[in-house]
C-alpha cells in the first residue's frame, strides 16, 4: 500500500510541479511510520507473550489509541504542508483522499476476499 502511495505521489510531483511539498510529505510519512514501528515493538511483545487476561485486552485498545493519535498528528502535519493548495482546490484534495488514502486499503481488502463471496 505504501509503495503504491509513493508511486502516485511521484506522479503527482511530476505532473503538478510540487516537488518540495511532495518530498516533505514523503519524508513525513516515512519518519512517522518508523517511529510508530519503534513504539509498537514493546507492545507487540507484551501482547504476544503476556498472559491472556483483562490487562492484555486493555493493552490492545491502548495501542489502537496510540496508533490513532500518531495518524491524526501525521494528518495535521500533512495538512500544514499542503494547506496552501487546499484553499482553492478542495475537490482535488477530496479526490486525493479517495485515490491515495482509501483506494489501496479497499483494493487490498477486495483482493483478499475469497472468490465464492462474489457469487
Amino acid at each position: 500500500m505504501f509503495l503504491s502511495k509513493h508511486v502516485i505521489l511521484a506522479i503527482v510531483r511530476y505532473l503538478f510541479q510540487v516537488e518540495a511539498e511532495v518530498n516533505r510529505y514523503n519524508f513525513l510519512v516515512i519518519i512517522f511510520n518508523c517511529v510508530l514501528g519503534l513504539f509498537l515493538v514493546p507492545f507487540n511483545f507484551m501482547i504476544a507473550l503476556g498472559a491472556e487476561n483483562f490487562y492484555q485486552g486493555l493493552l490492545v485498545f491502548w495501542v489502537l489509541g496510540l496508533v490513532s493519535i500518531f495518524y491524526i498528528y501525521r494528518s495535521l502535519r500533512a495538512l500544514n504542508i499542503g494547506g496552501k493548495f487546499l484553499v482553492g482546490d478542495q475537490f482535488h484534495f477530496f479526490l486525493y483522499l479517495c485515490t491515495v488514502e482509501a483506494a489501496p486499503v479497499l483494493l487490498t481488502k477486495l483482493a483478499m476476499m475469497p472468490i465464492h463471496e462474489f457469487d
